[in-house]
C-alpha cells in the first residue's frame, strides 16, 4: 500500500479498494522476503508466471511450484513469479471491477507474461483451472488465442492423462520440469519477441519428447506424435534453499526437504508410485548441506523430510541422527513424511521420539491380508502391531490409520476385518504405552488412476460407497476411535475426469460456466453442478461404475511413462490372484528389478538379488511400505527415554535468567495487510533469519518468547509497535540490530529500537488501555477536518454500517471515541503518506472494544472504507503515554 524501503514498491499493493474488500488479503499483497522481482521485465529474455490452481496457503505448500520458481530465478535474464487461484471474495470484485488478476512480485497482470506455467495436481482442480484463465482476462480455448497472448503451458501429474483438459492448454509438459523450465521461458520469450508466429512456436516446442501440443494431434504438423516422460535423476546440489517465505502461513509452513523421488512398491492404485518411477534418492551430506541453507534462508523453526516412501531411504537412520543435533541446538522441531513405524530402523525412531511430540500415521490401506495382497501393499497385520506397541512404547498416544474403501475384489468381509484391525491397533498401543491410546481412521474412496494396474477397474455405485462407509462409521467410532469418511461424489468426479475422453472437456467447461470453482473445497463443491454438466456433456455416472476394456485403446495412450503396458496387465493379473509383487529397488545397497519397462541399468556393486515370490501371509518387515507423518496437532507425553542429544544442547543446565528487551516495530506497505498471528510469526523468523532468535519456552511444543501490543487491524499502518523478547543470548551491538533484521523482513515490517527492559516480566499487555490513530481520505482540507472533527465530538451517535463486519454493523461507535482533533496526517507521516493525503483526523479510542477503524475513519469521513488511510501512531498507557 505504501512504500517504506528502497525496494521496488508491489504493484499489487497499488489495489487497496480491492484488498480492503476480502477476508485475507495478504493473500494477494505480496512483499514477502525472498521473492525475486526484476525491475525491468522488458529487458529479460523470457518471463513466466507459475499459477496454482488453488488459494495461496495451499499453493506455498506445493513443492514443485518452489522448485521451478526458484531454477527459473537463478538466471539472471528470466525471471518466474506467481499466482495463485483467489478466493471468491476476490474473484467476484475482479469481475465487478474489470481487474485483471495479478503476479505478486511485480503486480504485473499475469496475460503480460511469456509463459503462464498452470500447475495441474488433481482433477477437482479442473474447473478452477478454468475460472484462473477468466480471472487473468485470457481466452478459454487455446484455439482462441491470438500471437500476443502466452503460451499456457500446463505440468503435473495430471497432464500424464490430460484428456479433460486439453482443449485449453497450448502445451502440456510431461515428467520432471526441472532443468528444462528455464530453457523453454527462454525459447518462448526470444520467439515471441522476434515475432515468430504463434502456430509456428508451438511446433517448435512439440518438437521436444516430452512436450504434448494438443492442437497439432491428428496433424502432419512437427510435434504431432506420442509424448515420453521426461525423468531427471536427482542432484545432490538443488538451489532450493532460497525463493519467497509466505506472508499468510502456508498449509505446510516449514522447511522441506525432498530426499527421494519415486516409489518402488508398487502398490497398485497409486499413481504416483508409477509416473514418478524409479525411486532416486540424494545423498545424505547433500541433504544436511540443503537443510542448514534452509533453515538459515527462511527463519523456519520446522524441518521435514518428504518422499513417497521416506522410510525406504537407504540411510534414514543415519540422516536423522545427524540431523537431530543440530535442530535441537537451533529449536527446531524435526518431521518426517510418509514414514512407516514397522520396520523402522530403530535409530530412526529414537530420534523421532524425542522431537515434539506429535500423531503418526500408518496406512494399512485394507482390513485384510488378502486385500493387501490384491494391491500389492507390502504390510502384514504382525509387522503393523508390532509397530505400533514400539511407538506407543516409545510414547506415542495417538496413531493415524488411513484405508480405502472400494478397492477392487473387496467384500464386506473385508470391512469387517478393517473394524478388527483397527481395534487391535488400539489395544496394542494401550497394552504397550500407559494407559489411553487413540485411533483417528481416515477413509477415503478407490479411484481408478490412468497409467496404474487398475486403471481398467470399475469403482462401487455411489450408493454402495456410503453403505460401506456408514457401515464402517457407525461399527468404529468409540472414545479411543475417531472416524473421518471423504466425500465420495468427489473421487466419483475424479475417475470421470481423469480416465474422461474429449467429453470429459466439454464437462469441465459447462461446469465453469455453471459456476463450480475451488471445488477441492467442500464448501463450495457442488455435485448437483457437476452431475448437470456431466448429463450436458453426454457422460452417464455410471462410466465410473464399469470396468474398461484392456484390449481397447485408452484417452491417454499418446502418453508415455516409461512403463510397460504389459507389465501393467500383467501386475492386474496378479492382483485378481491376490499375488503381491515384490518392490522394485534400483540402490546399490539392495537392487531389485520387477522388469517395468523402465529397464533400469543395475549398479555395478553388489551383483543383483534374484526377484522372489513374497508369501500371502505375514510379509516381513524389511519390504514394508507405509506412512507415517508429523501433523501439527501436539500430543501430550513424557519422553520415554533420557535425551537422546547428551552433550549438546538439548542437555545443558538450568539456564541463567534472561533479559527482556523491548523492540519497537514499523508495519507499512504489504505488511499492513498481514493478519496479526502472521505478523508475529514474521518477526521471529526475521529474528531467526539474522542469526538473533528468540528464546523458546519449555515443554512439548516449545512457543518463542515474544509478547507483542494489541494486535493492528488489517490495512492500518503501525508507525512505533512495542513487542518484548527474550533472546537465546544478548545481543552484542542493541544499536546495529535493527538494521540487520530489518533486511531480513517481510517488506514494510521495520525494526526501528532495540532497548534492554531488564529481567522482570514488563507485563506489556497490562500496560495497554488506550491507542492513537490518524485517519484520512484524499483530497481532504484543514477546514474539512476541523469540521469534521467537531461534528464528531458533538455527535449523539455514531453507527457503523459495515455488512463485512457483522459484529459492527449497526452498533454506536460513539462511546469507543475518546477523542478527536483534526491534524495535519501527511505531516505525521511523512514519506509513509500517499501523496493526495494531507488534513485528516486524530482519534484515541480504547483497545478493547474499538470498531474496525476503516470503517470508522470511513463514517467519519463520509469516504470509502479503502480510499481510508489508516495509522496506529502508538499504544497509550492509562495515563495516556506512549508505550515505546
Amino acid at each position: 500500500m505504501l512504500r517504506t524501503r528502497d525496494r521496488a514498491p508491489s504493484r499489487s499493493a497499488s489495489h487497496p479498494e480491492l484488498l480492503a474488500l476480502v477476508e485475507r488479503p495478504a493473500r494477494y499483497a505480496g512483499g514477502e522476503y525472498g521473492a525475486v522481482r526484476r525491475p525491468d521485465p522488458a529487458a529479460l529474455a523470457g518471463t513466466c508466471c507459475l499459477v496454482f490452481p488453488d488459494v495461496y496457503e495451499v499453493g506455498m505448500s506445493h513443492f514443485g511450484l518452489r522448485i521451478l520458481a526458484a531454477e527459473v530465478n537463478a538466471e539472471p535474464d528470466l525471471c518466474a513469479e506467481r499466482a495463485f487461484a483467489p478466493w471468491p471474495d476476490l474473484a467476484a470484485a475482479l469481475r465487478a471491477s474489470r481487474t485483471p488478476l495479478w503476479a505478486l512480485e511485480s503486480g504485473r497482470p499475469v496475460r503480460d507474461f511469456d509463459v503462464v506455467g498452470i500447475t495441474l495436481p488433481h482433477e477437482l482442480a479442473a474447473a478452477t483451472v478454468l475460472g484462473t484463465l477468466e480471472l487473468a482476462g485470457l481466452p478459454l480455448r487455446a484455439a482462441d488465442r491470438a500471437d500476443r497472448d502466452p503460451v499456457v503451458l500446463g505440468g503435473g501429474t495430471w497432464a500424464s492423462h490430460p484428456a479433460a483438459l486439453e482443449p485449453y492448454f497450448d502445451a502440456l509438459f510431461v515428467g520432471d520440469g526441472e532443468g528444462a523450465l528455464p530453457g523453454l521461458v527462454r525459447e518462448v520469450g526470444e520467439a515471441r519477441r522476434r515475432g515468430v508466429p504463434r502456430r509456428a512456436l508451438l511446433e517448435r516446442l512439440g518438437e521436444r519428447p516430452e512436450i504434448l501440443i494438443p492442437a497439432l494431434r491428428g496433424t502432419e504438423a512437427p510435434g504431432a506424435r506420442a509424448v515420453q516422460r521426461r525423468l531427471r535423476e536427482l542432484p545432490d546440489s538443488q538451489p532450493y534453499a532460497s525463493g519467497p517465505i509466505p506472508g499468510p502461513a502456508a498449509v505446510f509452513d516449514r522447511v522441506t526437504l525432498e530426499i527421494a523421488r519415486g516409489c518402488g512398491g508398487g502398490c497398485r492404485f497409486c499413481q504416483a508410485g508409477y509416473v514418478y518411477r524409479p525411486e532416486r534418492t540424494r545423498g545424505v551430506d547433500a541433504v544436511l548441506a540443503e537443510a542448514a541453507a534452509s533453515l538459515r534462508h527462511t527463519g523456519y523453526d520446522e524441518l521435514s523430510l518428504t518422499s513417497l516412501s521416506t522410510a525406504d531411504y537407504p540411510r534414514l537412520g543415519e540422516l536423522l541422527e545427524r540431523l537431530a543435533p543440530s535442530c535441537a541446538g537451533r529449536t527446531v522441531a524435526l518431521g518426517v513424511s510418509s514414514l512407516r513405524a514397522y520396520g523402522l530402523p530403530e535409530s530412526a525412531l529414537r530420534v523421532l521420539a524425542h522431537t515434539r511430540r506429535t500423531g503418526l500415521t500408518l496406512a494399512p490401506e485394507a482390513g485384510t491380508q488378502r486385500l493387501r495382497d490384491v494391491i500389492s501393499k507390502s504390510v502384514g497385520e504382525v509387522d503393523l502391531l508390532e509397530g505400533v506397541r514400539r511407538i506407543a512404547a516409545a510414547g506415542w498416544r495417538r496413531v493415524k490409520l488411513y484405508f480405502m474403501l472400494g478397492l477392487p475384489t473387496e467384500t464386506d468381509q473385508d470391512l469387517h476385518g478393517l473394524i478388527d484391525l483397527v481395534q487391535r491397533v488400539v489395544s496394542a498401543g494401550r497394552s504397550a504405552g500407559r494407559g489411553v491410546f487413540q485411533a483417528n481412521v481416515s477413509l477415503s474412496t478407490f479411484v481408478p488412476k490412468p497409467h496404474t494396474p487398475f486403471q481398467w477397474e470399475a469403482m462401487p455405485p455411489l450408493e454402495e460407497l456410503r453403505r460401506r462407509q456408514e457401515l464402517l462409521r457407525r461399527r468404529l467410532r468409540s472414545r479411543t476411535v475417531e472416524v473421518a469418511v471423504h466425500d465420495a461424489r468427489g473421487s466419483t468426479l475424479e475417475a470421470l475426469l481423469g480416465r474422461g475422453d474429449a467429453r470429459a472437456a466439454d464437462a469441465v467447461l459447462a461446469a465453469h460456466r455453471a459456476g463450480a470453482y475451488l471445488d477441492a473445497w467442500t464448501e463450495h463443491f457442488s455435485w448437483d453442478r457437476w452431475q448437470a454438466a456431466l448429463a450436458e456433456a453426454g457422460i452417464d455416472l455410471g462410466e465410473a461404475a464399469r470396468p474398461s476394456d484392456p484390449a481397447a485403446p485408452t484417452p491417454w495412450d499418446h502418453v508415455r511413462t516409461g512403463i510397460a503396458p504389459a507389465f501393467l496387465l500383467r501386475e492386474r493379473e496378479r492382483a485378481y490372484a491376490a499375488r503381491p509383487t515384490p518392490r522394485c529397488d534400483p540402490s546399490p545397497e539392495r537392487y531389485l528389478c520387477v522388469a517395468c519397462g523402465l529397464d533400469c541399468p543395475p549398479p555395478p556393486t553388489p551383483a543383483p538379488v534374484a526377484a522372489q515370490e513374497p508369501s500371502s501371509a505375514v510379509l516381513p518387515a524389511a519390504p514394508v511400505a507405509g506412512d507415517v507423518s508429523v501433523p501439527d496437532a501436539a500430543e501430550q507425553g513424557p519422553p520415554a527415554a533420557p535425551s537422546l542429544l547428551s552433550g549438546t544442547a538439548a542437555a545443558v543446565a538450568a539456564p541463567a535468567p534472561l533479559t527482556w528487551w523491548r523492540l519497537v516495530l514499523r508495519k507499512s506497505g504489504p505488511a499492513v495487510w498481514l493478519g496479526h498471528l502472521d505478523f508475529v510469526r514474521a518477526v521471529v523468523r526475521a529474528m531467526r533469519r539474522a542469526g538473533l532468535p528468540p528464546a523458546y519456552s519449555r515443554g512439548f511444543h516449545p512457543q518463542p518468547r515474544l509478547v507483542v501490543g494489541a494486535p493492528l487491524p488489517l490495512g492500518l499502518l503501525g508507525l512505533a509497535e512495542p513487542a518484548d523478547v527474550q533472546f537465546e543470548a544478548p545481543p552484542d551491538d542493541p544499536a546495529a540490530w535493527p538494521a540487520r533484521l530489518t533486511a531480513r523482513a517481510h517488506e514494510g515490517v521495520e525494526f526501528l529500537e532495540l532497548r534492554a527492559m531488564g529481567e522482570a516480566n514488563p507485563r506489556l499487555g497490562r500496560a495497554l488501555d488506550a491507542a492513537e490513530y490518524l485517519v484520512a481520505a484524499p483530497g481532504r482540507s484543514e477546514a474539512d477536518a476541523r469540521q469534521r472533527a467537531a461534528a464528531a465530538s458533538a455527535a449523539e451517535r455514531l453507527v457503523v454500517r459495515d455488512p463485512r463486519r457483522e459484529a459492527w454493523s449497526e452498533r454506536d461507535a460513539r462511546p469507543a471515541l475518546l477523542a478527536v482533533e483534526p491534524v495535519d496526517v501527511a505531516e505525521r507521516l511523512g514519506t509513509l503518506a500517499p501523496p493526495d493525503v494531507c488534513w485528516g483526523l486524530r482519534l484515541v479510542l480504547p483497545v478493547q472494544g474499538c470498531p474496525p477503524l476503516a470503517a470508522f475513519g470511513a463514517l467519519l469521513l463520509e469516504a470509502v472504507p479503502g480510499s481510508v488511510t489508516a495509522g496506529r501512531v502508538a499504544l497509550l498507557d492509562a495515563n495516556r503515554v506512549p508505550l515505546r
